[in-house]
């Protein structure tokens, strides 16, 4: 059977990783921004980095839009 690439369970298991990361620390008893940084190193050592930062680049854009939006 053929591997599929598809683009949504990529991103689908990033998020998973990286919310089971700061679910762990925080059970731990350490802060969520850990983490969150924790997974972002462990993602970044992998073959797959390239296709991270591609992947998420949109999000990443609206994630700076809605920050930097005067708040009412």
């Amino acid at each position: 059977m053929p591997r599929r690439k598809s683009e949504e369970l990529f991103v689908l298991n990033l998020l998973l990783v990286t919310l089971g990361l700061t679910y762990l620390t925080e059970h731990a008893g350490l802060s969520l921004a850990l983490g969150a940084f924790v997974a972002g190193m462990l993602i970044a050592e992998t073959e797959y980095k390239h296709q991270v930062e591609t992947d998420i680049r949109p999000f990443t854009t609206c994630c700076w839009a809605c920050s930097s939006s005067p708040s009412a």
